[in-house]
C-alpha cells in the first residue's frame, strides 16, 4: 500500500471519528455491544499486524491485515456524520427523485410486483442483494493477499473518497426510498428504515451501532458504489473482469428490483463511484511521479563550468608547450 495513503486514511478516520461528540452531544447514544465487537476485532488485527511486522513475515498477510483495519475505521466511523447530518431537520426529496424517475423512464413499483410475483426472481434479486458484503470483504483481502499493493491502496482511497462525497450529498438531499406512498409492500427492513428516519424526524435520537453502516443514505446508492469499486479491483484479476462486471450489474438491478432504490440513485451511485476511481487512479500515479523522482540518482559535478574551462586551457597550454 503507498506510504502516502496512511496519514490520509487516518486523518479521515479521525475526522469521522470527531463527529461522535456532537453525535452523543445531540442525544445520541453508542450501541455498547456493537462498540465492544468491533474495538475486540481491530485490537486482534492491530496486534497480528505488529506481531508479523516485527517479524518481518509474510507481506501478503500484513497487508490484509492492514486493508481489513483501515476498511473496518472506515465503515464503522461513517455512522457519525451520518447521524449527525440527519439530526438536524430538512426536506425529504422523495416526491423530487421519483419525478426523475420518471423523466427517465425508470418505474420502481412495476419492478419490484413483477419480481415479487415470481418466487424464483424475487430469491435471485435477494442474493445478489445480500451478496454485497461477502464480495466486498473479498475485493478488500483478496488483492492484498496476493500482493497487489497497488490495488489495494487504490480501492482503499476510492472507497475514502466515495464517504466524503456521499456526506457531502447528504448535507443537501435525503430521501426514504421509492416504498414511500404505498406503490408496492414494504418490507421488515424498509419499514424499519423509514421508521429511524420518521423517529429522527420528530426529534428522537437512535443508538448508532458502529458494527454496519445504518441504510439511511438513499442517493447515492451505497450498495451500488460498493459493488462498483468491488467489481472494479475484482476484475483486474485474469478471467475475472466479465465474472465481476455480470455481479455488480445483478447487484445494482437488485437495488431496484428490491425496491431499496430509485434509479437515480444508481445512477449516481455509478457516477460517485466512477468519478472515486479516476481520482483515486490520478492521486496515485502523481505519488508514483514523486518517488520516482525522489530515488532518481542525482550527479554533482566535480568542476563547475568555470573550472571546467579554466582546466582545458591549462591542459592545451602544456601539451603546446610539450
Amino acid at each position: 500500500m503507498s506510504p502516502h495513503l496512511r496519514p490520509y486514511l487516518a486523518l479521515l478516520c479521525i475526522a469521522l471519528s470527531a463527529f461522535s461528540v456532537p453525535a452523543v452531544l445531540a442525544g445520541f447514544s453508542v450501541s455498547g455491544r456493537s462498540l465492544l465487537v468491533q474495538a475486540s476485532i481491530v485490537l486482534v488485527l492491530g496486534l497480528s499486524l505488529l506481531a508479523y511486522r516485527r517479524l518481518r513475515r509474510a507481506p501478503a498477510i500484513q497487508l490484509g491485515l492492514e486493508a481489513a483495519l483501515w476498511s473496518i475505521g472506515l465503515s464503522s466511523t461513517f455512522n457519525f456524520p451520518m447521524h449527525v447530518i440527519l439530526s438536524h431537520k430538512a426536506a425529504y426529496a422523495d416526491q423530487a427523485l421519483a419525478r426523475v424517475d420518471v423523466t427517465f423512464g425508470f418505474d420502481v413499483a412495476t419492478l419490484v410486483n413483477f419480481t415479487s410475483a415470481h418466487p424464483w426472481l424475487n430469491r435471485a434479486s435477494s442474493l445478489s442483494y445480500e451478496s454485497l458484503h461477502l464480495v466486498s470483504v473479498i475485493a478488500i483481502l483478496l488483492p492484498a493477499l496476493a500482493l497487489r499493493r497497488a490495488w489495494t491502496s487504490e480501492l482503499l482511497l476510492a472507497l475514502g473518497l466515495s464517504i466524503v462525497a456521499s456526506l457531502l450529498i447528504l448535507t443537501r438531499l435525503r430521501a426514504i426510498g421509492p416504498w414511500v406512498g404505498g406503490h408496492f409492500p414494504v418490507s421488515a427492513a424498509q419499514a424499519h428504515c423509514e421508521n429511524a428516519l420518521r423517529a429522527l424526524e420528530s426529534g428522537s435520537r437512535l443508538a448508532i451501532d458502529v458494527s454496519r453502516s445504518a441504510p439511511f443514505i438513499a442517493l447515492p446508492s451505497w450498495h451500488v458504489i460498493l459493488a462498483v469499486l468491488s467489481a472494479h479491483t475484482l476484475g483486474r484479476f485474469r478471467g475475472a473482469r466479465i465474472p465481476a462486471l455480470v455481479w455488480a450489474s445483478l447487484l445494482g438491478l437488485s437495488t431496484l428490483t428490491s425496491g431499496w432504490h430509485y434509479g437515480v440513485d444508481v445512477v449516481s451511485g455509478l457516477a460517485v463511484a466512477g468519478l472515486a476511481l479516476v481520482a483515486s487512479k490520478r492521486i496515485h500515479r502523481y505519488w508514483a511521479t514523486i518517488d520516482r523522482l525522489r530515488r532518481a540518482p542525482r550527479f554533482e559535478p566535480e568542476l563547475d563550468s568555470v573550472s571546467a574551462v579554466h582546466a582545458s586551457l591549462r591542459n592545451y597550454s602544456d601539451a603546446d608547450a610539450g
